[in-house]
């Protein structure tokens, strides 16, 4: 399985428990990325929750 199908079943799941997901190309992931220095570690630490959770779900 490549990537891209990888990504497409994860964001099908994300939108199935009505998170918003969201295509990037590297370059403007790890850009994105670096905005997000401002977020709380709390913040992060709940967007890791939902992202394990849902890649245990989609096991």
């Amino acid at each position: 399985m490549g990537n891209t199908h990888l990504g497409v079943a994860l964001s099908v799941k994300a939108i199935e428990h009505d998170l918003g997901v969201s295509f990037y190309r590297l370059d403007e992931l790890l850009a994105s990325m670096h905005c997000d220095v401002e977020l709380t570690p709390q913040a992060l630490c709940q967007a890791c929750y939902k992202l394990r959770r849902l890649l245990a779900e989609a096991r």
